[in-house]
């Protein structure tokens, strides 16, 4: 794994045959989740088999804050007494569209802002763009 600085955090930055490592391991853990953090659209369109859509506009708080609370349910994490509580949250791996893409990055720092644990944030940042160019299989939702 490389490692990768992200708005003066650092990142785990997965290459495509570690990003396939994660994805065969969590089949049978469900603490780890893969996340595609494009919008609904280019889920829709087409992603990686067993990924979750976590819509990086939705990590939005101020903007969207219902679909906000939402997501983070879906990550494991639950507000309680006005706190988040993180002790369930889901190691993820998240990809958008490609190395030039900012929904993932954007995401994550979301996600960090508010206490996500960074060992459990993992970025699969050759995205779409990488799967596809290696031929990879890919999904129609």
């Amino acid at each position: 794994m490389r490692r990768k600085v992200i708005a003066g955090n650092w990142k785990m930055n997965m290459l495509p045959n570690e990003a396939i490592d994660f994805i065969e391991k969590s089949k049978n853990n469900t603490n780890m989740m893969l996340v595609d953090s494009r919008t609904e659209n280019w889920f829709y369109h087409e992603t990686i088999p067993s990924a979750v859509n976590v819509p990086y506009i939705y990590m939005k708080q101020s903007q969207y804050p219902d679909e906000f609370e939402e997501y983070l349910e879906i990550l494991g994490v639950k507000k309680v007494n006005g706190k988040y509580d993180f002790s369930n949250a889901k190691t993820i791996l998240m990809f958008c569209n490609g190395a030039w893409c900012g929904q993932s990055p954007e995401s994550m720092k979301a996600l960090t802002a508010i206490g996500y644990p960074e060992e459990k944030l993992k970025w699969y940042r050759g995205g779409m763009q990488s799967w596809l160019s290696l031929g990879l299989t890919t999904v129609k939702p």
